[in-house]
């Protein structure tokens, strides 16, 4: 009977790790969405993304307490039926510059005022650095990249190839294991919301019909959630930095901490322009201090 549960607990994670996977694939095609300027393709891939690993990471948490599996393995199913859809309609889309769905959002309400700002007119658009989420070069790069301006003229965009600490180290806690990979979700899909932004902008620069409040209320929303998405990516990497702190064994994890100084300074670049001065700041001072320790614990990688 012990095997028995013990079978289907790892049959129930084997599902969970292909769903996983699905939602790296919907970032991975995201990201090259935003490369070609399919923004609202690409904000509807990152969102079905985080839904997905969020469901996964939260049903992977109740089977370790909960006796029957049986609709952990029957919501697996779905989850992965639910991401093969999703991914194939990423790729039709991608492939044809089709339009995902409709992305209206006439009915914004205006009262969205914890994280206004002024609108960044005078920001031009970004490019979209894509970077490898296991390349240590890559990652390097794009800090150096977003570092050396200040206003966001090239951008990281991340690329996840698996697991940031699970494929490192299986005796870290479970609930660990899947925070790199959603932080880089909401980083993201916080660029995508900031591009999207810069698009509304734009257009109403170029055409004074649409100088209307409910299209500022539009841009104003989509500034919203870029911050609140960078805000929790920054905050869901930070929560892992300090942890890994703790194990004293910060080079063992090199790939996450240089992960976690790109997302750092992607986000330091797009407070930047979006008049978040302080949040900016407090950015780049904790880069700065993630490379000075690598510099300290790993002086040939510094």
């Amino acid at each position: 009977d012990n095997m028995t549960s013990q079978q289907q607990q790892q049959q129930h994670q084997k599902l969970y790790s292909e769903v996983r996977k699905g939602a790296f694939a919907l970032n991975n095609t995201a990201v090259q969405m935003l490369i070609v300027g399919q923004v609202d393709n690409a904000l509807e891939a990152l969102k079905d993304g985080l839904l997905t690993l969020r469901r996964v990471n939260s049903n992977i948490m109740d089977s370790e307490t909960t006796a029957t599996r049986s609709d952990h393995e029957e919501d697996a199913i779905v989850l992965q039926e639910f991401v093969r859809g999703r991914l194939y309609l990423a790729s039709v889309c991608l492939a044809r510059r089709a339009s995902w769905k409709a992305n209206d959002v006439d009915d914004v309400d205006g009262n969205i005022n914890e994280d206004q700002h002024d609108a960044p007119a005078s920001v031009p658009f970004p490019s979209i650095m894509s970077v490898e989420s296991h390349s240590v070069t890559s990652l390097r790069s794009a800090i150096h990249e977003a570092q050396s301006c200040d206003s966001p003229s090239v951008v990281p965009a991340i690329l996840i190839r698996g697991s940031l600490l699970s494929e490192v180290d299986d005796t870290l806690p479970t609930s660990l294991h899947a925070d790199p990979e959603s932080g880089i979700l909401l980083y993201n899909f916080g660029l995508a919301c900031f591009i999207k932004s810069l698009e509304l902008v734009k257009d109403q620069e170029s055409d004074p019909a649409l100088q209307s409040n409910n299209n500022y209320n539009k841009c104003y929303y989509y500034q919203t959630l870029a911050i609140r998405s960078l805000v929790l990516a920054n905050a869901t990497f930070s929560n892992i930095l300090e942890q890994l702190n703790c194990l004293q064994t910060f080079w063992k994890y090199l790939n996450a901490v240089f992960c976690a100084a790109t997302i750092l300074a992607g986000t330091a670049q797009i407070f930047g322009a979006l008049h978040q001065s302080t949040r900016a700041g407090q950015a780049r001072d904790l880069v700065d201090d993630l490379l000075c320790q690598v510099e300290d614990d790993c002086p040939v990688l510094a």
